[in-house]
């Protein structure tokens, strides 16, 4: 069974800005980008310095990783919150210790959209060859059907198909290393896609992502038992105190009390792996910008 069918897909899931830098500032801190002034992309603002829900897993014994992007719109150390934050980051560092939780980013640009940043289309790769024909392709009805606008389409489905390889290889190593049955997972986007009204627009196709959240069986209980669709609302300011009240961590004063599907906060043993693929899609397993 699929990574997507064994989860659970949230499908009215949102950003809270069309660019990174504020959707990662509301990411990182729990709040709405504008509650510390970092809601301009990409300007850095002077806020406190203990608003980066890391650091309170940190404290409460987690070995907390990002690898890398940190984009994050304050001058304060965007590192600092962090045990490791290299593009060699993750979960096997040597310097976890043994049996120590952890809580592990990884960023993706690989459906950014600099993939499509062209200006025409000669020496783009046979997308059919990925098994993907441009004039077969359903556009969104906001953008116009020229040969063009379907090779940037048909570039960023390729894209998320290669997103989803990426994301393969770390349910491979958690199984290879028995961290599966213990690893919680949350994969999503930063913000929309790649085509015009995407992103940097401020409407549905610049703001809506996909986001898969999955539980092993043995934290089922934590998502209500739940897995497939969801038609909950939900956004970008849940997912700091969603991960917080899973790691039985208290949500300090500046978060959201709201939480994605979760009950009861697990046992101090719970390891909880965010992946997370920074670039630009609109719907299907994609990244941030």
């Amino acid at each position: 069974m699929s990574f997507t069918l064994r989860g659970i897909q949230f499908m009215n899931a949102w950003s809270v800005a069309p660019q990174s830098s504020p959707a990662r500032s509301s990411l990182i801190t729990g709040c709405y980008a504008p509650t510390y002034g970092m809601d301009v992309h990409p300007v850095s603002y002077d806020t406190p310095a203990d608003i980066f829900f890391p650091q309170r897993l940190r404290e409460a014994g987690y070995y907390c990783t990002n690898n890398s992007k940190t984009h994050y719109n304050s001058t304060n150390n965007n590192k600092a919150c962090w045990d490791e934050c290299t593009k060699t980051a993750s979960y096997n560092s040597p310097k976890r210790g043994k049996d120590q939780p952890f809580f592990a980013v990884f960023n993706t640009v690989t459906s950014h959209m600099g993939r499509i940043r062209t200006f025409h289309t000669d020496g783009r790769r046979d997308y059919t060859k990925e098994g993907i024909y441009t004039e077969l392709l359903t556009l969104p009805s906001y953008v116009p059907d020229l040969p063009e606008v379907r090779s940037d389409y048909a570039g960023h489905l390729e894209a998320v198909q290669d997103v989803d390889t990426w994301l393969g290889f770390f349910l491979k190593d958690l199984k290879d290393k028995g961290l599966d049955d213990n690893t919680i997972i949350f994969f999503f986007s930063d913000h929309g896609g790649c085509v015009p009204r995407g992103k940097g627009y401020l409407y549905e196709s610049g703001l809506k992502v996909p986001l898969i959240a999955y539980f092993p069986e043995k934290w089922k209980h934590l998502a209500n038992g739940k897995s497939g669709k969801d038609n909950s609302l939900v956004n970008f300011t849940d997912l700091g105190p969603t991960v917080l009240s899973l790691a039985g961590v208290s949500l300090p004063r500046t978060c959201k009390e709201r939480r994605y599907s979760v009950n009861m906060p697990a046992r101090k043993n719970a390891r909880c792996s965010l992946h997370l693929p920074p670039t630009s899609c609109i719907t299907s397993c994609r990244c941030v910008p």
